[in-house]
């Protein structure tokens, strides 16, 4: 026992000697995995988004697009994705590498956030804790989220450098830079204000003082949200009441399954090891640390993010998704690994200790599932034209993955690709007619190959069709439409979590059939 302590404390002394070559490997390490992850799954509905709008002609066609509705992010995603098209083309990991660098910096923003009030092996174990929860996964996904999240991350790092009153002079500047490309990166960004007001707010009140330089960086970046009016508007006119965007006080669990879940293990052996008792005379001299009051407000702030989400979601948007309160595992990485270093008193064998169960719980989490683990890949990895019958109209009965096909489809099955659409149907059997009304605007600025055509009129001229997709998602209204219109359907096969069917609809609602 007494040598393994003895390998561990040697081992501490090293990384926290080498705590920036420690901190490159680790980076190193977990962005080699996310660009295997990312290179090896196709691209999904919504990163489609950010692969056809990036690829308009130029960033006022991308606005006038954003203004008609065809997408709802603001445009400094497409100015970077843009940017890592011309670098490195436009594969897979090309159009997710301005995620990929979000995450990149946010880690880095976390391991200075931290050790700056601990020490190295305390900011590694920070560095690490959001790779092992669900936002990890949105680091190779073709969205704003890891934008928005190494943003967050050097506002953060940039207003405690400001309020330590150190080269005021840039970081003043770069924090109010970093809060607007945040909010030019996604809407939701808005809420970045609460923990970042949250902490200077405690700030100003434990000082009695107003420290107007901070202030000012923060709020001149305010006007910026205005730009959002354009695409809220056109965006008004889709329905969202459904099962699957609707906020509701579940909402909180289903972030917490979602985004924290995976960690679950992890931090119970983090747990464990914060627990473990002190050899005796090992801190008998180490007094408590001390943190200053308004950082932890801030980090309270981060964690509070997802709250925020849920209330303007059911005051004023209407729409929740567990990603966009991904900022606040930044806020339990702070406070978990500061607070650990206050248990332990900082002893050394704890912190390698947890950085080793954190380096466990990333690997785990990356080689656990196939990389290829979404719906969307997995039916477009089996779909072959050869598995159906040829000059068969193939109809995809759900919207998200009709898209994904479509993109990777072969000639044969593009030329036969259909997608059904009818509003009011929609707006009966789901709640929701946001694809299809939005399919319509899409046809306008993405090269859809597919057909996007009326229920009604494409029943009247095909007898017999194929129908493929999922049975379980909320927002699909096709299979349940045709049985009830008393269509004959005949299992072909299942792909996936996807299924195929052989349609026939009822004679009464076909031209083509006899009366």
């Amino acid at each position: 026992m007494n040598l393994c302590r003895r390998y561990l404390e040697i081992a501490a002394d090293r990384i926290e000697a080498g705590k920036y070559l420690a901190a490159y490997c680790l980076l190193m390490l977990v962005m080699t995995v996310t660009a295997l992850r990312a290179g090896s799954r196709a691209l999904w509905y919504d990163e489609l988004f950010t692969f056809y709008m990036s690829h308009l002609p130029s960033m006022s066609a991308i606005w006038a697009g954003l203004k008609q509705g065809a997408d709802l992010n603001p445009p400094f995603l497409y100015v970077a994705t843009r940017a890592s098209f011309r670098l490195f083309g436009d594969g897979p990991v090309a159009t997710r590498l301005p995620a990929m660098l979000g995450f990149l910096v946010m880690s880095v923003c976390m391991f200075r956030f931290v050790s700056r009030r601990s020490n190295g092996l305390y900011g590694l174990v920070a560095m690490l804790f959001p790779w092992v929860t669900g936002a990890a996964r949105y680091a190779s996904e073709a969205r704003s989220y890891g934008l928005v999240m190494g943003f967050a991350a050097l506002s953060l790092l940039c207003w405690q450098s400001a309020c330590e009153q150190k080269r005021r002079r840039w970081v003043l500047p770069a924090l109010t830079l970093a809060m607007a490309s945040a909010l030019l990166s996604h809407c939701y960004a808005v809420l970045l204000f609460v923990p970042l007001g949250a902490g200077e707010l405690v700030r100003t009140l434990r000082a009695r003082r107003i420290d107007w330089p901070v202030w000012l960086s923060i709020a001149v970046t305010m006007p910026l949200v205005l730009l959002y009016l354009p695409m809220m508007r056109v965006n008004s006119g889709f329905v969202l009441h459904n099962a699957k965007f609707e906020p509701r006080l579940s909402s909180m669990w289903e972030f917490c399954i979602m985004i924290l879940g995976p960690a679950v293990w992890t931090w119970l052996a983090a747990f464990v090891v914060v627990l473990l008792p002190a050899r005796r005379g090992e801190d008998e001299d180490t007094p408590p640390a001390r943190f200053p009051a308004h950082e932890l407000a801030a980090a309270a702030g981060l964690i509070a993010i997802p709250l925020c989400t849920l209330f303007l979601a059911l005051v004023l948007t209407h729409v929740f998704e567990t990603r966009y309160g991904l900022p606040a595992v930044m806020g339990f990485a702070v406070l978990f690994a500061l607070l650990a270093y206050n248990r332990t008193a900082n002893r050394r064998m704890a912190g390698v200790l947890l950085l080793a169960v954190f380096l466990a719980g990333f690997l785990m989490n990356s080689f656990w599932a196939p990389p290829d683990d979404t719906t969307q890949s997995l039916a477009t990895r089996d779909l072959t034209p050869d598995q159906v019958e040829k000059d068969v109209p193939f109809v995809i009965g759900n919207a998200t993955l009709f898209l994904q096909v479509d993109h990777y489809a072969k000639p044969d099955l593009a030329s036969r690709l259909y997608l059904l659409r009818d509003p009011r149907v929609a707006l009966r059997y789901t709640g929701s007619n946001v694809f299809d009304d939005g399919y319509p605007i899409m046809q306008r600025w993405f090269p859809i190959k597919g057909r996007i055509e009326d229920y009604d009129r494409f029943i009247r001229q095909h007898d017999r069709f194929m129908v493929f997709g999922p049975m379980h998602d909320p927002l699909d209204w096709l299979i349940f439409k045709l049985v009830d219109d008393g269509a004959q359907m005949n299992f072909r096969g299942q792909f996936g979590e996807s299924l195929l069917f052989e349609v026939t609809p009822k004679p009464a609602l076909s031209a083509r059939s006899p009366s």
